[in-house]
């Protein structure tokens, strides 16, 4: 790696691992007891800002491209700004004292991190799987295209949902899909046949291109979609809990290895 990819590396692993630690210690605080739906106590005001405002930050560190980055210095201070600016829906909503202390803490925090990291330490920098938050025209493009092939809106619901079936696509209940085609299973069918980089588009929210390690198919509060450069197979997760796969050679791969997968079927 060179210097900025490694302490862009090492960004975005502060800000996994500070996110993840935060989700934890929200978890020990239990049920926040809302009065009216609105109201956190003040133990949990200290916490749930701060995986916000991180979120937030990651999104915005895996925007940039490092490996066009030829003055460590000037990405150092990018990174820098992004810790004090990046916002989102998480960020933008009326927040009071406590919220606010704990929102900046964090950010001084990153800042701090990404101003302080020498050069020896970026030295042992371990990489992580490939991931870039797409810009909003890289989005529109893949939405395009996608639209086209499978005849589907930009983050809209899609079969079984809505509209007749399209050609080679089958749509599965979510649980039993899961259970005979585990995450590891279908990157490795995806895998054989030269995937190696995947996009992840969202009904909402921040869509990426990543490492097929990274693959991760599931309904997470907004609409999924998966699909690569190839634009041959497509996988959509549904809030009804339903899995849709479309591709000829990607169903007849399903199939080899899910010989039952009928009695799973759902739709038309």
């Amino acid at each position: 790696m060179t210097p900025c990819e490694a302490l862009h590396t090492a960004a975005r692993s502060y800000c996994q691992e500070r996110i993840d630690y935060w989700h934890q210690r929200y978890s020990q605080l239990g049920q926040p007891g809302f009065r009216d739906g609105r109201h956190y106590s003040d133990r949990h005001k200290k916490v749930f800002p701060r995986y916000n405002v991180l979120e937030c930050i990651l999104v915005e560190v895996e925007r940039l491209r490092p490996e066009a980055c030829r003055d460590l210095r000037e990405f150092r201070n990018r990174l820098w700004s992004i810790g004090q600016s990046a916002q989102g829906h998480c960020t933008e909503y009326p927040r009071g004292t406590i919220e606010q202390r704990a929102t900046q803490e964090e950010r001084d925090l990153f800042s701090a991190f990404v101003d302080d990291l020498q050069a020896e330490a970026l030295e042992e920098v371990m990489p992580l799987p490939y991931r870039r938050t797409l810009l909003d025209e890289e989005s529109r493009e893949v939405w395009d295209r996608i639209g086209q092939l499978f005849g589907l809106e930009a983050h809209e619901h899609w079969y079984p949902l809505q509209g007749e079936r399209p050609p080679n696509t089958v749509a599965f209940a979510a649980d039993p899909f899961y259970q005979h085609l585990p995450i590891s299973r279908l990157q490795s069918l995806l895998a054989d046949a030269g995937v190696s980089k995947v996009w992840e588009l969202r009904e909402y929210g921040p869509e990426y291109e990543m490492d097929l390690a990274l693959l991760d198919p599931i309904y997470n509060g907004a609409e999924g979609y998966w699909t690569s450069e190839s634009l041959d197979w497509l996988l959509y997760a549904s809030h009804e809990s339903t899995v849709t796969v479309s591709g000829a050679w990607l169903l007849v791969r399903i199939q080899a290895v899910w010989p039952e997968w009928e009695s799973c079927r759902v739709g038309r």
